[in-house]
């Protein structure tokens, strides 16, 4: 999990650049340094009744500790909502899938988007990784290009504690039109076609009259 904070003195004032230091009881420590305006990002293993002494130390400030134990987190992650852009793609856009999740816990760590477009018996699969839970809980997956048709997908999620929810809801879909080229060039081709057929028509019609009046001048 993500534990974000910020650090002060016991006078309320911000502590920048403070060194917090993290030891478990099993012996694995590991330190992170707050930014200017105190604040720090500790990344804590997805691991329940861990026992953590955290001891913080700055510039012109007196060292202090304290300890905690890590609660399991039983929980699946759960979906917000879906943002999809362009809400009318082309074949020529890139798509861009915006995935909000409600993860309280041990953070989301992966996410898979599985796109088909005949109901899933054949799919593409798209994964993006939160790596050290950069991204928090806003997911971005980028699709790229597709040919024109109807496509649905769906989503499984992961967290860092192994939990894993899939969701899927019938506003999972969007269409890729066909570019107006592949209507005008049918069309063309029918009305070529019929001009040459009018005009063939009407040269063979001329070549029998005027057959006629030669017979007749004969």
């Amino acid at each position: 999990q993500l534990v974000s904070a910020v650090i002060k003195d016991i006078d309320g004032k911000i502590i920048p650049r403070a060194r917090v230091h993290l030891e478990g009881s099993d012996g694995k420590y590991f330190t992170e340094y707050a930014d200017e305006n105190g604040l720090v990002n500790l990344q804590m293993l997805a691991l329940k009744n861990e026992s953590y002494n955290v001891t913080i130390t700055g510039h012109n400030v007196n060292m202090s500790s304290f300890n905690f134990i890590t609660l399991p987190d039983n929980d699946k992650p759960e979906l917000n909502g879906v943002q999809i852009a362009p809400r009318k793609p082309s074949a020529s856009d890139k798509i861009s899938l915006d995935i909000d999740f409600m993860e309280n816990g041990s953070g989301i760590e992966s996410v898979y988007v599985i796109l088909s477009k005949n109901d899933f018996q054949s799919f593409s699969s798209y994964a993006q990784s939160n790596v050290l839970l950069e991204e928090g809980n806003d997911i971005k997956i980028t699709i790229d290009q597709l040919l024109p048709d109807d496509y649905s997908f769906f989503i499984f999620a992961r967290d860092y504690a192994n939990n894993t929810n899939v969701f899927y809801n019938d506003s999972f879909k969007f269409s890729i039109p066909k570019p107006i080229i592949d209507y005008i060039l049918p069309i063309s081709i029918i009305v070529i076609i019929g001009i040459v057929g009018y005009s063939s028509y009407m040269l063979f019609r001329s070549f029998g009259k005027y057959s006629r009046e030669i017979h007749n001048i004969k």
